[in-house]
Formats: structure tokens, C-alpha cells, sequence
């Protein structure tokens, strides 16, 4: 039997392999197909996760980074070819997504491409060589949490969009601009997770996967400022274009996309992520700042959440795209770091390429990858304890990485102990006494030592213990008790805890063993003479005087008198402390008031150097970096290295026999959490870098010990002293040369900063490397240098920082103090007499009030030969509107003085003051000046009278000055205005008093809100005191900046009163807390605020220029400016133009003049810039009717005239054997575009209704007159065909009479025709023949062109129809399948039009029908037969409206124009129209086109066939559809889709081929097949039952061949259950003799 189940499977296999190619029955059979009908929910995505890395052991590892909010594992799937290990020189690569919980896109795309890699993996050549040689790591869902309250199908929206603690994870990040840092512990737990995720590996690339919109974003996604449209540019910024580059020109369809709403645009499918929009603590940023990985945000789709019939089609779209973005790993340089002494890899090595402040570190095996772009670079690997090495002319390609290895020799410290001996150095003389000292002994040993040496020593206390012992400490130095400029201070503290002696009595022997060798070594000499050493052997006197001598690990004797533990009694950076002991105080005393460098504290019990930090911020024993871990490790490895044994690392065998320290050193906190300590209390709060150093494994060892330690430790205590001369030092001065005490020293990329000594100097500790050194005073700009480290002693240098009045202010005084009434009429006064080219004071009403204007050249010149038509923009700055705040009016007077003095010497004032007309009011009275008390903060003491809420609306005013000030903003129509207050530190903004019923208003929220945000917070962020929000007067401000009603609800402000009623946009900069601050805050305030206010003057200029001319380039009158969303309008100055302020970002402006078209233009407002627009209006020719030949000339011009954009073709002849005339327009005329949907315009249906033609030819001159000009027009005609046939019926035209409104004369056709009722239709079946030749050209014209819309034109009423026009039955029986459509349509006309969707009365006197909107069904206004709506709508699936015009049908030539204008918006309209609904591609699986393929929506009657290109297009309303596209011999295509309002939705069709063996589906062959192989198997089954022998065969040894009947049956029975056995088992099937066995064969 075994021999015919052999030949039943190999029929079985011959059967299969005979099955055709196309049917993968090995993909059936053992690869699964990637599933894309559904989204997973967190269970089926865990369970297919799981399943995956089940079924793909090999080459898959899953694993969980952490837990959500909600506890959901945050899932990751490592795909490579060896998970279980870290191969060297492989790069890592992330790909995150669903961080957004309602942009599912990202998730199922991520899980189809691991199901993708899985599949392919072994298959695929490209997929194989990405799993083999790349390590790459797939999370689906970041936001698991938020994902599960999202709904499918909303594309906007935020339902879902944040975690389950209501906080966006994209915003959650620390920001590069913010002071949150990275230890923060209110991140949330998902953020969390991913910062430690990254921050313990070094992947090389990373994706972040969103939805929303149709683009590549790259860093950084925010800038200083936080305002939208500002280009943020990283350092690796080609880097991040080309990556982005990448992913949108490998997408289907993003490097095309021109935003997800029809103005926006991304060039090439990317974006600068803070040019498109600012986002503030943003993942991708944090990737790049924090780690070694390049992130880009990947938005894959419009929709945030579409359908689940989209993900087919998303996942065609994204996967050529994931491939390539993966493969960019492999780019720029690669290679390893090695150590020359071991031939190993050095982890975290730096690499370097010069001139791109961005580093990246080497991983675990030494290996690093750099991404770079193609090109020429010199690249540089360091490390700490080598020596640096350089390669030169580095050439990347673009096809693969360059590779690149190092090999780093260490320097510096030796890996063997010590460097230098003191064998030669004369020892102390009573090295036999060394001993134990008590208190007592102690202060006699360092008293004798300072008399003995009293040159080079001074003794000194720093305060007591709490038992009133002296805490000792011995200064020695070339010139003790003088802190000689230059010269390092370092201490030495000892028996901190008193039970720990070594300390104490190795400090004394050093002390002995510097003064006895001070002139005798030249080597300790030169360390006292340059260096200022402090020695306190003993902070706990009276715990050693308790303390048992012999003590290895006890506690007595270890705390002070009051039994407190002097190392936990330091302040703690996360958990403070309280009860400081007199000890603890002593010493932060001291270590603030002498400017140490450099100490150590010493300490027993193990035998190893710690260094900070102790403690980290939950507690936990974990490794705690501070910002300069790297110099801390080298310090305490000074020490180590210098000992003879703790180097080793293994401190104390017999005690610990399982603590290991590497190299004999440890970060404190990952030792053991230690809160209170004094090294990071020294270090976080002064100059200090200290360690603590553990001495030995016996607290309190016998005297007879101490010889050793001494000599294992006298070597190191030098050598660690020595450090104090490495790094950088220097001095800060001035530019006379003199020392600036308290100047901060900051180190680019080292969050910690110290400050230079009273002489100017100062030290900073660094490991060998190239740095950016900034140092910053009170009063001075920064200087930043660039400096290289090396190993050898310290690097010199030094910084001459001018005054901040020298380097800002043109060295004029910056004095403490406030300028009188007559000093500030004198500075004006005197400013305007030496400058009159540039400054003048215009006399006011008020002779109190004084006006300065300052306006540069540019403002003074005539129109001449090389004129300048521009204006200016008009800034107010006013100050002292409130006699108690003298503030504002200080710094308006230093700002003239600067302005003025700058104009000659400063180019960047210059250009100000050329461009921008200055007005500053710097007191509105300057009596009342006088009443106020300076120091009063309050105003408590004022007795003047206050301004600020007498600004009514009304033109009445209660007290002059007030008068004075609105006659000013009256006269010179300000485009900004500042106002200069105090009582705050915040930039205060309209409204200040909520109102209802304002156009340009919403309660307190106005019209300009944006630009008022973006105006305030450039203010508050140059300015430091508001920077952060800060508070004063018990408020706080997010980013310094409030609306009014906020800070204070107050009515009849000047900021209202500017903004409602002269429309000004004001603003007001409170400078300070206090009202009247002392004149000691004066030159603060000023250096605060003046880059502030040159920035604000500059952010003026910020908008648009706009000049209107006609085509002849004359200047048009009484033009109006527009701006969208804005209900305001601008005249426009007929010479110089407008000037308008906007915010940054897209605009759409419109120009409008009586007699001209408008036009309008998009517009990007760039920061700081005026962009110069300039509007060529077209000039509105009288309208007049045309003839036939007078139309046909037209036409013919304007074909000449435009012959770019425009062909004119005739569609055939009319009975009279007049030429149908129709003219196309588009960009590239006479050729169908693929995409391009074509549209059609029909007048003159009707002979008699004359002024269809009309409109139409007046609407071809309009477009291809503002073609080039006007934005919306130039961009509808690029994207749009647009045929345009004036006239259908010219024969019934030419007897049309002037004037005739009503009445069927000249209606029809030569034949007397009506052509609206001779098309096919329901109603009317007509053969060809016996069509009219007008309606036959139509026809044949609709087969030759896709027209997605058509529109006709009549007359007789004022109405836009829609099908059908013949109505059978019911009422209902009149709407077509797509009424819908067909409504939004006919409204769109309807509602651009002045008067037609009016329907409170009938729109024509001589109807009494009202039509509702102004819109109806054709068969409910006049039901016919055989229209050409109906035809189009029928037989093509155009969609087509029937517009009546006007109410006459044939109107006198002087109503033409005014007809036009009624018309001109909605036709206009009609053509965006074509642009909405659905439109897509057809293609096949091998990418060809698709050409008349149908595309059905469920529910719908018409059917669309796609062009010769595959394209189509469908109009749909608002909702939510089933799309189909079939073709013959192809499997149909499905899509569900959500239609929104604006840009048609894209919706692309894959189809693949049907495969039919001897006429029939595959799928009936397999089904086939399965049935025969049915029957094979049963056949068999019953042949197996009759016929036993050849299943089994046995033998009976003594018996007959064949046996007995008996044990027949038997063996029947029991053969049947023989498929219960396992082969590797026995089974007696009989008992008896041996001549009675039975043996089965196998």
C-alpha cells in the first residue's frame, strides 16, 4: 500500500505542475498573502505580530520598548538576518508609526511591510539583501491607546489623536528652544519609552509615520522664534532634503502633491518641518539632537483614518518608497574605531565632520555609519584617552557608503600605574613616626609645618565643628593668602567621615612632603608655584576623636556630634535636604567664597574614584550622567591609574570578593544612590569639578599600616592635583585690558558653565578635543571662540568682550539714570538740528506732547529718473502714556539717540530706517512726569492723572492729550504701533475689552490674532526677562505674551481704540514689573529691550507691497485690496501703492476696480520681508454683440494673441453651413493631459438667447487676458482643458433681434429645430439621421473628449437646472441617481451670482415663479424631451447644468456689461468645480495605462470611462462611497473613499489580469481540481479496504501461505487502527509462540 500512496502523490504533484505559472500555488500553499481589507485593532495586531515572529524565528525577534498609559505593550518587531545578536559594521534602522492614534495609515502600513519582509525574505533579492545587511527594528502603533478611541473613516479631527492622558506624543519631546530637558520626569510614559529606546541604541535612520497630509517633513520642526514659515535649518540639512527626497520620488504619488488643499503646495513632495508649521518638542528633532539618528516625519495620506478600502492602495503607494528609505542606510560613511594597543573597537568614539556642527558616536563593536551626501569631506575620530585622528578629502558617492576605519593610540593616563615616581623626591624626614593623629597632635603638625614654611604655607580655619573643633586647613603656594591671576585653586578635603582615617593622615604627609621638597623638586615646585593648594585633612574632628582604631567597616566615629552623616547633608538637586550641620555650612561657604577649580574628597572603605553623579532622579541605583561625564571620568581615572592597585578593579577580595570596577573608578549613582552628597553639590553650585576618592578597604587600619597607604597613595594624590592645569584657562577682560569677575564660561554641547575669578580668570576642564567657548558678562554681547584640547597642559584662552554699549550702542552712555523733561527735548532738539536728512520733530496741538519722525533717504527722494513707487510702512512707538511709567519714555529716548547715531555707522540701521517711517511719541505728557515717585512700583503714589482707558470710540475726548493722540494715528494712518508700558513683563495684544457684533472681532479674540501672536512673542523672545513667561505681579504669561482681556479686562484702551477704529495694529511691551523702577534698572532694561525693538521696527516690513496698473503699466484708480478672510478692504494710493502687514505664511489677495476684472494672487509672506506684488488689471471693454463673423473674427484673434494657451477647432457646421466654432484653452492646447479633467461651455443653445454668446466670449477674453496674472485663473487653466463654443445655433442667432426678452422667434435652428429637445434621451430615441447636423457635431464632440462638466447657457429667466428635464410619473421620477451633485452644482453658479440665489421674490418681472436658491430641476421648470443636459448626463456621464442668465432673452447691448459682471464670478466658479469629487489612475499591475475602463459608485446611474492615459474623474458631492473600476479581462477593482469639500480625492485602481485555462476562471480549475483529487483519494480508500496485501504483507512461520479465516479478521482490524502508532514504536499484535508472531513491514 505504501508503494501506491507513493505513486497518488506523485500524480498529485504532476497534476499541480501542470496548473499555469500564474497561479502561485506555492504562495497558496506556504506563503500567506498580506491582507489588506481591514486595520487591526491592538488584539490582532499583538496576535499577527506574534504570529509572525512565530512562524519567522530566524529572522525575527519580538519584543515590547514598554507600556502605554493604558498598559498596552508598545510592540516592536526586529527584522534581520540575525536577531539574537549585534553584528558588527550592520546598521540600525527604525520605522515608527501610529504616534497619532487617528493616523492609522502608518500602523497597517507598518505591519504589512513586516508581513512583506517576512514573505519575501529568501524570495526577493532586494528584500533579501535589506534583512541580511541591515538590523532593522518596525514599531506599527507608538499611540496603541489613542488608536482604540479613533474612528475609521474621519480624516480629520483629533478624536484619538493624543494618548489616553489627553497629551499629544509629537509635542511631548524636550525642545531644543525650551528648558525642559531630557530627566524631566513629566514626560508621558509612551515618550518615555521611546527616549530611553533611542537613547540606548545607535540607529542610524528612522521614519516617523503620520497621515493628515501627502508629504516628506524634515528637521527641525521648530525654530527659536515658534512662528509658522520660518525655514529651520539643521546642520545636516542637505542630509535631511536628500532622505526626504527619496521617500517622495519613490511614492506613487507625493514628489506630485501639491498639498491637500488646493493653495497648498510643497515643492517635490518635501518640506522644512518649521517652514511648513512650527511643532515645539517634536520626536524627530529629539532623534537628531539626542542620538546619532537622522528621523524625517512621513505623512502618507490626506486622510488621517480613511477606509479600510483605501489600504491596498496605500500600501502600493508606500511600498517602493519604504524599500528606498531603508537602503539610505548604506549611504555616506561607514567603518570602525579601534584601539592600536588591543585591536578592539572603542565604543562611543566621536566622529566628526568638519564643518557640520553634528557628531555621531561609534556603537558597541566600534562600528559607526555617518549619513552624508555626495561630496568632499574631512572627517576626524576622537575619544577620551587617545589621541585624535584626521582623514582629508573624504570622497562619499551616491550609490553606497565610503568606508572609512580608524586606529586611535591612547594617551595621557597609562594603563599601567603611575606616570612619574616620587622615588627620587626627598621623603619626610620622620617617615618612621608616621602614625595616627588626633585632634590635637593634628593641629600641632600643620601649625609647625606653617611656622617652619611660613613662604609657601598659611593655616587658616573655615568655621567649627559642632564640639567647637577648628576645621584646619593649610593653604601652600608660592604667595599664600593671594590669589594671584591665573593661578588654579584646588582643595583637598579629608575625614569627612570621621571613622574614615586614611584620608586625614595622608593629607598631613602631603602637606609635609610639598613643603620639605619646595625648591629641591623641580617638579613640586613648579606645582605650588602654579598652583594655589588648600589641604583640610579633617571636615569631622569630632567623629575621628569617637572612632576605634582598627575599625574595617563600622560606623562608629562616622557622622558628626549630632549624629548626622556629613556626605548626605549637602543640598540635593532632587530632594534637597534640611538641618544643614555646622560642617556642611563651613564648607559651601568656603567652596563659594575661593574660586576652586579642582578638588577631591577622601574617604575609606573600598578602593576606588567616584565621580558625580550620586544620586539620579527617582532613587534608583543607576548610572547618573551629569553634563560632564566625560572629564570626571578622566579625573578620577588620574588617580586611579597612579595607584598601584585600584586600577585594577578589584578593591577588596577578601571583603568583596564580587565588586569589580572597571579601571578603579564608577559613576556614584550607579554604585549606589547617594541624595546629599558634597561632590554634586560642588559641582552643580560652583566652579568645582570634585570627586571622592575611597582610599582603602579599612576604615580606621592600625598605625602600623599607614606606611603603606601613604606609599600607594602619595604618588596619585600629586599626579590628581596636576589635573587642575588641564583644559582650557584664560582670562575675560575688557577692551582696556582689565578682568571681568563673574563672566560665564559656556562650552557648546556641555550643559554646565562656570565663571572667571576676580581677576577676570578662569578654568575649564576638558578631555582633548576642538570646542565652541562662549563667554557672556552683565552688560557685554557674547564672544564665541573656537579652541582645540589636547593632552598636555591647559590651553590659553582668552576673551576681550566689549560693553554692551560698545558692541550694540556705539559706546554712548548707558548710565543709570532717567532723562529729565528738558534732556529729553534737548536730545531731540539737537538730534534734529545735526540730522536733519533724517530726523525731525513735528509740532503738536499739545505743546507737552513731542513727535519725533525719523525717516531715512529713501523716504525724502521725488519721483525722478530712477523712481522708487513704493511706500513705506508707518510705525508708532509711544511711550509714558501713564505719567507713572517713565520707562517707556527712557528707552523711546535711547532708541532715538541710537537710531540717529546708527544711521552713518551701522548698515543694518541704515536699511531700517531707509524703509521704514518712524514716528515716536516718548511721553504723551510730559507734565506729568512730574507727579510720579521713582522706586514706585505700584503707583500707589501717584497723584497725575492716567491715560490708558480714556481712548473712547467716538471722536470726543475728555482730556486734551488723549485728543492729541487719536489726531495722530488719524493723520498718519500707522500700518503698527507699539506702545511702551510697564506693570508687567509681558507683550500685551488686542482686544483689551471682549465686544460682540465687530466684523474683524470675536469676543476678545480679533481678526489678526496670528499676526498679533507672531508680533508679541518676536518681542518677548528676543527680550530675556519675558522670554520664559516670567512672573511678575503674580502672573505668569506662556511665552510672555497675552491677549489684553487677559492680563487685564479694561475698556477704551489705546490698543482698541487703534485696532477697531483706525484700524492699526498695536501693541504693548511691558518692560517691567515695577511701574517706576530705580535708576539702577535703567541700563538693564534698556539692553533688554533694544533688540526687541529694532526687531519689531524690522517686523513692519513683514507683508506686502501692492501696486495696480492696467496693461498700458498706467497707475488704476480707486483699486481696493482684498484679503482673504479679512472683511476689510484697503485702498489702494494710485502712485506709491499699499503697503499691508501680514503674518507669516500662504495669503490670497484680490484686487478689484471699477471698469477692470479683478485679480487675484497667492502670496508667501517670508519673515521680516515685504514681498512686491504687482496687479495688472485688465481693462473692461464695453460689451457688445457679436455676428457670426464678427464672433468668428474674435476667435481667430484671440487664438493669434495667445497662441500658448489657446486652439481653436471647429466641431462641425450648422444647416446653414456655418462653422461650429469652439475654442480650448489650457496649458498645452490640443493635447489631453493625463490627469487633466476637460470641462465645456455651451451658449447660444437657443437662437434667440443671444447672450450666452456673449458671456462666453466675454469669459474667453478674461481668462486669456489675466492668464499669467491672476493666480486662481493662471493655475485653473494650467490644470484645467477648458472648451469654450459660443455659439451652437448661429443660424437662429443671425435673425435674433436686440432687445426682444421674449417670445420663440428665431428659437430654433434653420429648420426651424429646437436643439435643447433633438438629443437622445429617455424620451426620445431618434436614429442619426434624423438628428440635426448642430446636434450631431455635439455628439460626436462628446465621443472625442472625456468632459468631465458641462455648463449651457440660456435665457428667459435667471435659474441654474440640473436633470432631468423630462419628467414621466412622480415627481421623484425627474431626479437623477447623482442629484446630489447636480445640486451642489447648479448652487455653485447660483450662489457666486449677485442675485440668483436671492429667493425671496421671483428673480424676472414677468415670472411669477420663485425658485428656491435660485437653483431647480429642469422637468419642474419645463419638462421636455431630448435635452442636452440630459444627453451629457445619459450617454457620457457629464455632468451638466442649464444656466439662464438673464431674464431677457436677447438684452440691449447696454445691459451686456452689467451682465458680465453678474456672471463673470460664477463661471469662474463653475471651473474649480471640475476640480472636486474623485479622479485617479487606472493602471495594470505592470503600471500600463487602462484606457476605457469603467468606474462605477455604488448607488449611482452613470458609469465613467477612463481616458486613452487611464485617468478619470467623478464628480461627487460630500460623503462616503463605493467606487468600482472594471475592464474587461480584468478582476474588478473596489474602493471605498470619503469625498470632502475642496480638491478632488485620489483614487487609483490596480487591476490584474484574469487567467482562464480551456475557457474557464482559475479559480474553477482549482475548485476542479480539488473535487478530482476528492475522488482520487476515496477511490483509493476503497481499494485500500478490499485489498490488504499490498498495504501490509506478514508471514506465519510453520503455517499455510494464505492462514485462516480468523486471523483475517484480525489483522483487518487491527491494520485499521495501525495509524495509531508512532514509527518509533512496537506493537505485539499476537501472543503465543514464536511460530505465531506476526511482523509488520514498514
Amino acid at each position: 500500500m505504501a508503494g501506491s500512496w507513493a505513486v497518488l502523490g506523485r500524480a498529485v504533484v504532476t497534476f499541480l505542475l501542470f496548473l499555469p505559472v500564474s497561479v502561485n500555488l506555492e504562495g497558496l500553499l506556504v506563503r500567506r498573502e498580506i491582507d489588506t481589507t481591514h486595520y487591526h485593532d491592538f488584539v490582532d495586531m499583538s496576535a499577527q505580530l506574534q504570529d509572525y515572529a512565530n512562524r519567522y524565528p530566524h529572522i525575527t525577534r519580538l519584543f515590547s520598548i514598554g507600556q502605554s498609559v493604558q498598559g498596552r505593550d508598545l510592540w516592536v518587531m526586529q527584522v534581520t538576518d540575525r536577531p539574537d545578536q549585534t553584528e558588527p559594521g550592520e546598521p540600525q534602522v527604525k520605522l515608527v508609526g501610529n504616534m497619532h492614534g487617528n493616523e492609522a495609515i502608518s500602523r497597517e502600513v507598518l505591519i504589512f511591510l513586516i508581513q512583506y519582509l517576512c514573505e519575501k525574505y529568501g524570495q526577493d533579492d532586494q528584500v533579501t539583501q535589506l534583512v541580511d545587511t541591515t538590523n532593522i527594528f518596525i514599531m506599527p502603533s507608538m499611540n496603541p491607546d489613542g488608536f482604540e478611541r479613533a474612528k475609521e473613516g474621519q480624516c480629520g479631527g483629533t478624536l484619538g489623536r493624543e494618548n489616553a492622558n489627553g497629551v499629544d506624543l509629537n509635542r511631548n519631546f524636550p525642545d531644543q528652544f525650551s528648558s525642559k530637558s531630557y530627566l524631566d520626569s513629566n514626560f508621558e510614559p509612551e515618550t518615555v519609552h521611546m527616549m530611553k529606546w533611542v537613547m540606548e541604541n545607535k540607529f542610524v535612520l528612522s521614519g516617523n509615520f503620520h497621515g493628515g497630509d501627502l508629504v516628506a517633513s524634515y528637521p527641525f520642526d521648530d525654530s527659536a522664534r515658534h512662528g509658522d514659515g520660518i525655514y529651520s535649518k539643521a546642520p545636516d540639512d542637505d542630509v535631511f532634503k536628500h532622505l526626504a527626497h527619496v521617500y517622495a520620488n519613490s511614492h506613487l504619488t507625493m514628489h506630485n502633491n501639491r498639498g491637500c488643499d488646493m493653495w497648498e503646495h510643497f515643492q517635490d513632495g518635501i518640506t522644512n518641518g518649521a517652514k511648513w508649521y512650527d511643532v515645539p518638542g517634536g520626536m524627530q528633532d529629539f532623534n537628531y539632537l539626542y542620538s546619532n539618528c537622522f528621523e524625517i516625519t512621513l505623512e502618507l495620506s490626506c486622510c488621517k483614518y480613511p477606509t479600510a478600502d483605501h489600504l491596498e492602495q496605500e500600501w502600493d503607494n508606500n511600498r517602493p518608497a519604504l524599500l528606498a528609505y531603508l537602503a539610505e542606510a548604506h549611504k555616506g560613511v561607514k567603518g570602525f574605531v579601534t584601539s592600536s594597543d588591543t585591536n578592539q573597537g572603542i565604543e562611543n568614539a566621536t566622529i566628526t565632520v568638519v564643518g557640520i556642527d553634528h557628531n555621531v558616536t561609534t556603537a558597541s563593536h566600534g562600528d559607526f555609519w555617518r549619513l552624508l551626501v555626495p561630496g568632499t569631506y574631512t572627517i576626524i575620530a576622537s575619544a577620551q584617552g587617545y589621541t585624535s585622528e584626521t582623514f582629508t578629502d573624504v570622497t562619499v558617492e551616491a550609490d553606497q557608503a565610503t568606508e572609512l576605519n580608524f586606529t586611535l593610540h591612547a594617551v595621557g593616563v597609562q594603563q599601567t600605574p603611575p606616570v612619574t615616581t616620587l622615588s627620587s623626591i626627598q621623603q619626610p624626614e620622620d617617615t618612621p613616626q608616621i602614625k595616627h593623629h588626633n585632634y590635637q597632635q593634628m593641629k600641632e603638625f600643620m601649625t609647625k609645618f606653617a611656622k617652619t614654611y611660613p613662604d609657601i604655607t598659611r593655616m587658616y580655619s573655615i568655621g567649627q565643628s559642632v564640639e567647637g573643633r577648628d576645621l584646619l586647613v593649610m593653604e601652600i603656594s608660592d604667595q599664600p593668602g593671594v590669589h594671584e591671576p591665573g593661578e588654579a585653586e584646588f582643595k583637598y578635603i579629608g575625614n569627612m567621615h570621621g571613622n574614615e582615617v586614611v584620608g586625614r593622615e595622608v593629607l598631613l604627609l602631603l602637606i609635609q612632603l610639598l613643603c620639605e621638597n619646595y625648591g629641591k623638586d623641580a617638579d613640586l615646585t613648579a606645582l605650588v608655584d602654579s598652583t594655589r593648594i588648600h589641604i583640610l585633612p579633617s571636615m569631622n574632628p569630632d567623629g575621628y576623636e569617637i572612632a576605634q582604631e582598627g575599625d574595617v567597616r563600622g560606623l562608629t566615629g562616622r557622622t558628626n556630634a549630632n549624629g548626622v552623616d556629613l556626605n548626605r547633608n549637602f543640598p540635593d538637586q532632587y530632594f534637597g535636604v534640611e538641618n544643614s550641620q555646622p560642617e556642611t555650612t563651613a564648607v559651601m561657604e568656603w567652596a563659594k567664597r575661593v574660586h576652586f577649580v579642582l578638588s577631591a574628597s577622601l574617604h575609606g572603605g573600598n578602593l576606588v574614584a567616584d565621580y558625580p553623579f550620586d544620586d539620579s532622579p527617582k532613587g534608583h541605583a543607576v548610572y547618573s550622567k551629569c553634563p560632564d561625564d566625560a572629564i570626571f571620568q578622566q579625573l578620577a581615572k588620574s588617580y586611579s591609574m597612579a595607584h598601584p592597585t585600584m586600577h585594577n578593579g578589584h578593591p577588596c577580595d577578601d571583603i568583596k570578593p564580587d565588586e569589580y570596577f572597571q579601571d578603579g573608578i564608577t559613576n556614584g549613582a550607579a554604585w549606589y544612590n547617594v541624595p546629599g552628597v558634597m561632590q554634586d553639590w560642588v559641582y552643580l553650585n560652583t566652579d568645582d569639578f570634585e570627586v571622592a576618592i575611597e582610599l582603602g578597604c579599612v576604615k580606621f587600619p592600625y598605625g602600623s599600616d599607614l606606611p603603606e597607604y601613604w606609599q600607594a597613595n602619595k604618588e596619585a594624590l600629586v599626579e590628581f592635583i596636576k589635573q587642575v592645569h588641564k583644559g582650557v584657562k584664560g582670562f575675560v577682560l575688557t577692551t582696556d585690558g582689565s578682568g571681568i569677575s563673574g563672566a560665564s564660561i559656556t562650552v557648546h554641547g556641555i550643559n554646565h558653565t562656570v565663571t572667571s575669578a576676580a581677576g577676570g580668570d578662569y578654568w575649564r576642564l576638558l578631555v582633548p578635543g576642538t570646542y565652541q567657548i562662549t563667554a557672556t558678562a552683565e552688560g557685554y554681547p557674547s564672544v564665541t571662540q573656537e579652541v582645540t584640547v589636547g593632552e598636555g597642559d591647559a590651553t590659553q584662552l582668552n576673551f576681550t568682550l566689549q560693553t554692551w554699549s560698545e558692541e550694540n550702542d556705539y559706546s554712548l552712555p548707558n548710565e543709570p539714570s532717567y532723562s529729565t523733561n528738558n534732556d529729553l527735548v534737548k536730545i531731540v532738539k539737537k538730534y534734529s538740528k545735526e540730522h536733519r536728512g533724517i530726523i525731525k520733530i513735528e509740532e503738536m496741538s499739545n505743546k507737552n506732547v513731542v513727535d519725533v519722525e525719523i525717516f531715512g533717504q529713501l523716504a525724502r527722494r521725488k519721483r525722478d529718473g530712477d523712481d522708487i513707487t513704493r511706500v513705506q510702512p508707518h510705525v508708532a512707538l509711544i511711550g509714558g502714556l501713564n505719567g507713572d511709567e517713565p520707562i517707556g519714555r527712557e528707552i523711546l529716548t535711547r532708541l532715538i539717540r541710537h537710531l540717529v547715531e546708527g544711521y552713518d555707522r551701522d548698515e543694518r540701521i541704515r536699511e531700517l530706517v531707509d524703509n521704514t517711517h518712524i514716528h515716536v511719541m516718548p511721553a504723551v505728557d510730559l507734565s506729568f512726569f512730574s507727579q510720579a515717585v521713582e522706586g514706585d512700583c505700584t503707583g500707589e503714589q501717584y497723584t497725575g492723572t492716567r491715560l490708558h482707558d480714556r481712548f473712547t470710540l467716538d471722536s470726543q475726548a475728555e482730556v486734551p492729550q488723549v485728543a492729541t493722540v487719536k489726531d495722530w494715528f488719524e493723520k498718519h494712518k500707522f500700518d503698527l504701533a507699539l506702545s511702551l508700558e510697564a506693570g508687567g513683563l509681558v507683550m500685551r495684544f488686542p482686544l483689551d475689552y471682549p465686544r460682540e457684533g465687530l466684523s474683524i472681532a470675536d469676543g476678545a479674540t480679533t481678526q489678526d490674532n496670528l499676526m498679533f501672536q507672531e508680533i508679541a512673542r518676536e518681542y518677548a523672545e528676543n527680550n530675556p526677562a519675558m522670554q520664559e513667561g516670567s512672573s511678575c505681579n503674580n502672573k505668569t504669561f506662556h511665552e510672555g505674551i497675552s491677549v489684553g482681556a487677559s492680563f487685564k479686562e479694561t475698556q477704551n484702551t489705546l490698543l482698541d481704540y487703534a485696532y477697531i477704529k483706525e484700524h492699526v495694529s498695536m501693541l504693548a511691551a511691558h518692560v517691567s514689573c515695577c511701574k517706576y523702577p530705580a535708576r539702577e534698572d535703567v541700563p538693564k532694561i534698556w539692553r533688554e529691550n533694544l533688540e526687541p525693538l529694532l526687531g519689531f521696527l524690522s517686523q513692519a516690513r513683514q507683508g506686502v507691497h501692492a501696486m495696480v496698473q492696467d496693461q498700458e503699466g498706467s497707475p488704476v484708480p480707486g483699486a481696493m485690496l482684498f484679503i482673504e478672510g479679512d472683511p476689510r478692504n484697503i485702498s489702494v494710493n494710485t502712485e506709491k501703492g499699499t503697503f499691508k502687514m501680514l503674518p507669516l505664511g500662504q495669503h490670497r489677495l484680490r484686487v478689484e476696480a471699477e471698469g477692470f476684472s479683478s485679480e487675484t494672487k497667492q502670496v508667501h509672506v517670508e519673515d521680516g520681508q515685504t514681498r512686491q506684488l504687482e496687479f495688472v488689471l485688465v481693462r473692461e471693454e464695453t460689451l457688445t454683440y457679436h455676428g457670426y463673423e464678427d464672433m468668428q473674427q474674435m476667435l481667430t484673434d484671440v487664438t493669434k494673441q495667445f497662441p500658448n494657451i489657446t486652439k481653436l477647432y471647429s466641431i462641425g457646421e450648422t444647416v446653414s453651413l456655418r462653422r461650429l466654432w469652439v475654442l480650448e484653452i489650457s496649458k498645452t492646447p490640443g493635447t489631453h493631459q493625463p490627469g487633466q479633467p476637460e470641462v465645456k461651455f455651451v451658449g447660444n443653445v437657443h437662437g434667440n438667447e443671444v447672450i450666452g454668446r456673449e458671456l462666453l466670449l466675454a469669459f474667453i477674453n478674461h481668462l486669456c487676458s489675466n492668464y499669467g496674472y491672476d493666480d486662481d485663473i493662471t493655475k485653473l487653466i494650467d490644470t484645467t482643458r477648458i472648451h469654450i463654443l459660443p455659439s451652437l445655433n448661429p443660424d437662429g442667432a443671425s435673425c435674433s433681434t436686440e432687445g426682444t426678452c421674449e417670445g420663440d422667434k428665431c428659437r430654433g435652428n434653420s429648420n426651424k429645430v429646437d436643439l435643447n429637445t433633438d438629443f437622445p434621451s429617455g424620451s426620445r430615441n431618434l436614429s442619426a439621421g434624423v438628428l440635426q447636423p448642430e446636434s450631431l457635431a455635439v455628439i460626436a464632440w462628446m465621443e472625442d473628449h472625456p468632459f468631465v462638466l458641462s455648463v449651457s447657457l440660456f435665457a428667459g429667466q435667471l435659474v441654474a437646472t440640473y436633470p432631468y428635464d423630462y419628467q414621466t410619473g412622480s415627481a421623484e421620477a425627474s431626479l437623477t441617481p447623482d442629484d446630489d451633485i447636480f445640486r451642489t452644482l447648479a448652487a455653485a453658479y447660483a450662489d457666486s451670482h449677485p442675485t440668483m440665489h436671492l429667493s425671496s421674490s421671483t428673480p424676472c418681472p414677468e415670472s411669477d415663479t420663485v425658485f428656491p436658491e435660485g437653483i431647480t430641476n429642469g422637468a419642474r421648470m419645463d419638462s421636455h424631451g431630448g435635452s442636452m443636459q440630459d444627453y451629457n448626463y445619459n450617454y457620457h456621464s457629464c455632468m451638466e447644468i442649464a444656466v439662464w442668465v438673464s431674464c431677457c432673452k436677447h438684452p440691449f447691448s447696454s445691459e451686456l456689461d452689467q451682465l458680465w459682471r453678474d456672471n463673470s464670478k460664477s463661471l469662474l466658479n463653475m471651473l474649480k468645480q471640475v476640480h472636486t469629487g474623485v479622479k485617479g489612475f487606472v493602471r495594470t499591475t505592470d503600471g500600463t495605462a487602462v484606457p476605457g475602463a469603467s468606474i462605477r459608485v455604488d448607488g449611482r446611474g452613470s458609469v465613467v470611462a477612463t481616458a486613452a492615459d487611464g485617468d478619470y474623474w467623478r464628480l461627487l458631492a460630500p460623503g462616503e462611497y463605493v467606487i468600482r473600476a472594471d475592464m474587461e479581462g480584468y478582476q474588478q477593482g473596489t474602493r471605498k473613499v470619503i469625498v470632502t469639500s475642496g480638491a478632488a480625492k485620489e483614487v487609483h485602481f490596480i487591476l490584474s489580469k484574469k487567467y482562464h485555462i480551456f475557457g474557464m476562471s482559475p479559480t474553477i480549475i482549482i475548485i476542479a481540481a480539488a473535487v478530482s483529487m476528492m475522488a482520487i483519494v476515496c477511490t483509493a480508500v476503497v481499494i485500500c479496504r478490499l485489498c490488504r496485501t499490498p498495504a501490509y504483507s506478514y508471514s506465519k512461520l510453520g503455517t499455510s501461505e494464505y492462514g485462516d479465516t480468523i486471523l483475517m479478521n484480525k489483522l483487518k482490524t487491527d491494520a485499521s487502527q495501525k495509524s495509531l502508532l508512532q514509527d518509533h514504536e512496537y506493537h505485539d499484535d499476537l501472543s503465543g509462540s514464536e511460530d505465531d508472531t506476526i511482523y509488520w513491514k514498514r
